[in-house]
């Protein structure tokens, strides 16, 4: 049995819609698993989501070792997505894929042999063009007429490094995107310009050019991080995938995000001595629009509370992407959470930006209500 190792690939590409992040993630996932399958891989290859950080929120699927590859059917591969990355990882992957035994039909037995039983013109041909000798060649009733000549060989397994290379491309530039662009003077059209691959197959690069973007053990993080750290981050193996992130600014499992902000809602709204105005659809979307889960708490004037809780809900909701405090009486307090998209807030400038944007916009409809009553 050969050796395993472990695939991952990472598109780093500007920011990508929240709407296109899972369906690209789960087109390519379909891909990757059709081409382990077409060349018969039947490992017990593990397809889980990305998610080291927090092993509480882990979900995975475990595919047992099997002769048959179709166990693998209904699994997409690892993955992990963020604003501007799109990444892939399959471990438990051959070091090549396994020798296949082939069977080709050729002409009648007839039209391969005379009648003293020699090879003809044809049969040798049919023989030359699998590389056997014509005394390898079968004449079996295979469902037609008559015999027919059939030769049987082996196929020997191809390095897996040398198929992800010749095949990612075309993945890549298969994947279905509903609004593609192109950019500069290239002709290729993906979701946003790609900026940098990572692809690694166990330690070693796997060698693919996409749009001109030659792949590397290198990808980067968070833009604030690299104001510092100009150069890219060194990614040793796909195990190490993760952490090397982490340390640059990304989490870039959407759970992992998901589950931390969450969290922090929670901690920060008991702090302010209420709860959070709960919003499943707004914790995915701000899981899917932020590159590191942090959230930071803002405040407004007590005032705006005689608006209706229904209209500061949606506002905050709506234009803010932020969630409402309320307390136990489920009268809104006067203060409210966001997302801060980077580890800290020292200066708090975003804490200020949000309460200067929510001010205004809660003067504008503080004024619409008092037009009203005067009409």
């Amino acid at each position: 049995m050969s050796a395993t190792k472990t695939f991952l690939l990472e598109l780093h590409c500007e920011e990508i819609p929240a709407r296109f992040l899972e369906p690209l993630i789960t087109d390519f996932g379909e891909k990757l698993r059709n081409l382990f399958l077409e060349h018969h891989y039947s490992m017990g290859l593990v397809w889980k989501d990305i998610n080291v950080t927090d092993q509480s929120t882990t979900k995975h699927i475990d595919v047992p070792v099997a002769d048959d590859p179709s166990s693998l059917r209904n699994h997409l591969g690892e993955f992990a997505y963020s604003p501007r990355k799109l990444s892939w990882r399959v471990t438990g992957v051959p070091d090549s894929s396994p020798s296949q035994v082939r069977s080709e039909i050729g002409p009648p037995e007839r039209l391969c042999k005379d009648e003293s039983g020699n090879p003809t013109i044809q049969g040798q041909k049919f023989a030359e063009k699998w590389g056997v000798g014509f005394d390898r060649i079968q004449f079996k009733d295979v469902g037609k007429k008559e015999r027919c000549a059939v030769v049987t060989f082996e196929v020997a397994g191809r390095p897996t490094l040398d198929l992800l290379a010749e095949a990612l491309p075309g993945l890549i530039a298969g994947l279905h995107v509903p609004k593609a662009m192109r950019w500069g003077s290239s002709d290729f059209e993906f979701v946003r310009p790609i900026r940098n691959i990572l692809c690694l197959f166990g330690e070693e690069v796997v060698p693919i050019t996409v749009d001109g973007v030659r792949a590397t053990n290198s990808t980067w993080g968070h833009r604030l991080y690299h104001r510092q750290h100009p150069e890219p981050v060194k990614v040793g193996s796909p195990e190490a995938y993760e952490a090397a992130l982490e340390a640059a600014g990304v989490v870039v499992s959407v759970d992992v995000r998901r589950a931390r902000i969450a969290a922090q809602l929670e901690a920060l709204a008991t702090e302010a001595g209420g709860r959070v105005v709960a919003d499943a659809e707004l914790l995915d979307t701000l899981a899917e629009i932020v590159e590191f889960p942090k959230i930071v708490r803002g405040d407004f004037p007590a005032s705006f509370l005689e608006l209706p809780k229904e209209v500061l809900v949606t506002s905050l909701r709506e234009h803010q992407k932020s969630f409402c405090i309320e307390g136990a009486d489920g009268r809104l307090l006067p203060c409210f959470l966001t997302a801060a998209n980077r580890t800290d807030d020292p200066a708090g400038f975003v804490k200020a930006g949000n309460e200067w944007v929510l001010k205004a916009r809660l003067y504008e409809m503080e004024l619409q209500k008092k037009q009203e009553k005067i009409r």
